[in-house]
């Protein structure tokens, strides 16, 4: 029998399949954003900023507009406790050290620009026509380009799980009592139907990640770069989380600025287990 090929993409296509997904499926279109102009009031930026009566939204931020470009922000947090005069301009309050993505960046290059700022402008090369907020990683281009990570690392390890067991079941003694059962009963049910599918395909994600975890040789971990069962555990109990959350696509992934230092780390550990995987 023919040695069976992986179904794994190599390293090279995923990478430049999620270089396919960019910051301008995420990003509010200049046409589309609230903007305050330069030489406006404070009482005004505040006024566009602060939630009114009939509701609306709350921004942390305003793109500071002059002669119809976009010239920085102006922050909420720098102006909230500051007396409320008519005399105060927005250009005293200006900030110009935002940064600026390129209209084609990578989703995944963007991301840890959000780490250290709530918002990104959008350069299309000659001027500003964009604003990225953390919250728009919510978006469903976000979820798709994490959806190709997720399905490289939970395919690869099945495999490496494939090669290390062979046709050993062994591994099913590292499952809890309520997977062990269910994988058990998928089989069962398999079997009955005459289907001939390798008993670790009716694992979750979840029940590959703990079979890693539990092993005692560690071979397996320590080939995906982690040296300890305790880094490993850590990376991989937020792979877990990301995962339930990107394929239960209602389910928000960030709701507050702290959750994107989470998705950034989620996000290098993703791509460092696919590396590790592809070189094996």
């Amino acid at each position: 029998m023919a040695k069976q090929k992986s179904r794994t993409l190599p390293l090279y296509y995923i990478n430049e399949l999620a270089k396919q997904l960019k910051a301008h499926l995420i990003m509010t279109k200049y046409d589309d954003l609230v903007v305050v102009d330069i030489n406006s009031s404070i009482v005004d930026a505040i006024r566009k900023m602060e939630p009114n009566e009939q509701g609306g939204s709350k921004f942390d931020q305003l793109p500071v507009e002059e002669k119809g470009s976009i010239v920085g922000v102006i922050r909420y947090n720098s102006i909230k406790n500051i007396s409320r005069d008519a005399s105060l301009k927005v250009n005293m309050y200006l900030d110009k050290s935002v940064a600026i993505v390129a209209y084609t960046e990578p989703l995944g290059d963007m991301i840890g620009k959000l780490v250290a700022d709530s918002c990104v402008l959008v350069s299309n090369g000659r001027e500003i026509n964009g604003l990225i907020h953390w919250s728009d990683l919510n978006k469903q281009a976000v979820r798709l380009y994490f959806y190709i990570w997720l399905t490289s690392v939970e395919m690869g390890l099945l495999e490496k799980l494939k090669q290390k067991y062979g046709p050993s079941e062994d591994w099913m003694n590292l499952l809890d009592s309520k997977s062990k059962i269910r994988v058990l009963e998928n089989l069962s049910l398999a079997l009955s139907a005459n289907l001939d599918i390798y008993p670790l395909e009716y694992c979750d994600f979840s029940d590959l990640i703990n079979i890693v975890t539990k092993d005692k040789y560690n071979d397996i971990r320590h080939s995906l770069g982690f040296n300890s069962k305790s880094s490993w555990k850590k990376a991989s109990g937020k792979l877990v989380c990301l995962r339930n959350k990107i394929m239960h696509p209602v389910r928000t992934l960030v709701n507050e600025g702290s959750n994107i230092k989470n998705l950034h780390e989620c996000n290098e550990s993703l791509k460092s287990i696919v590396k590790n995987i592809s070189s094996v």
